[in-house]
């Protein structure tokens, strides 16, 4: 099984969450939307279900917790996708100006809003990829880790792009251009880690790694190209016109057949029976 000290990553990857969450989500807790709990909890049980995951794989004692807790991530997964489909709901909202919102707030989502939602939403669709061909691979560890392993991968970006920027802030740097600075960077160490992951892989796992890499290549042309396409940010903005009721709803149906899918994508094939062979006479 590769991968053995994955669960240090993904506890690193926990801590920087909660640093760069702090002052948006945890440190305002009790203040924040449903849409926002859904979506932050389901996204830290996630890293939780990573850590628990990457460690018992390892341990055979633990074999029967690690196949109990893929099995309970049929169940997280569309929670987790039905969040993402809020929050997407949430950001176009915002960027529409139809919240009130603090005027630093305002610039965020006047500047970013857009290019931010492309990001999202391609990385929302790139997550249940990942997720539904690690369980529909299962099997096949090498397959099965490294798409598992990217999901926190496209994790990495939201918490890490709300570091980066900080140095800029503190240097004086409007607001800007030092997000987009600490975005690049962000994208830019994404890109690294999926193409390191990808050179050290064996052959049987090359794929999963060359593909987390085109996806964050795409996320991160598509932020860059967003603002040259002018109906990008109206047709983004109606999104967030839309009820989010409905929205979760088709988040938690589409994660679920997806789970479904994969789930009986990935079991073994009963074998064929073999026609009895007739005796010479």
């Amino acid at each position: 099984m590769p991968f053995k000290h994955a669960y240090i990553w993904m506890i690193s990857l926990i801590a920087l969450s909660i640093f760069a969450f702090w002052r948006f989500y945890l440190g305002v807790f009790t203040e924040a939307s449903v849409s926002y709990h859904i979506h932050g909890l389901s996204a830290f049980a996630w890293m939780l279900l990573l850590v628990a995951q990457s460690w018992s794989a390892h341990r055979k004692n633990w074999l029967p917790l690690h196949r109990k807790l893929g099995v309970a991530s049929l169940f997280l997964f569309p929670i987790f996708l039905a969040g993402s489909f809020l929050i997407i709901h949430s950001m176009a909202w915002k960027t529409s100006g139809a919240a009130n919102l603090p005027a630093d707030g305002f610039v965020f989502y006047d500047l970013m809003g857009a290019r931010l939602g492309i990001y999202d939403i391609i990385g929302s669709a790139a997550f249940a990829f990942f997720y539904a061909q690690a369980i529909k691979e299962r099997r096949k560890v090498h397959v099965h880790a490294r798409y598992l392993i990217a999901t926190s991968l496209l994790l990495l970006g939201p918490a890490l792009g709300r570091v980066m920027p900080i140095p800029f802030f503190a240097a004086g740097w409007d607001f800007g251009p030092a997000f987009e600075t600490g975005l690049r960077i962000t994208l830019a160490v994404s890109v690294l880690i999926a193409a390191s992951l990808w050179k050290m892989a064996p052959i049987q796992g090359k794929p999963p790694m060359k593909v987390v890499v085109g996806v964050i290549s795409v996320q991160w042309i598509a932020f860059e190209l967003a603002p040259l396409f002018s109906g990008w940010r109206p047709t983004y903005e109606s999104l967030g016109a839309l009820s989010p009721t409905p929205l979760a709803i088709t988040g938690l149906a589409v994660g679920a057949i997806i789970s479904w899918w994969a789930w009986n994508a990935g079991k073994r094939k009963a074998a064929s029976p073999v026609a009895p062979q007739m005796a010479p006479a």
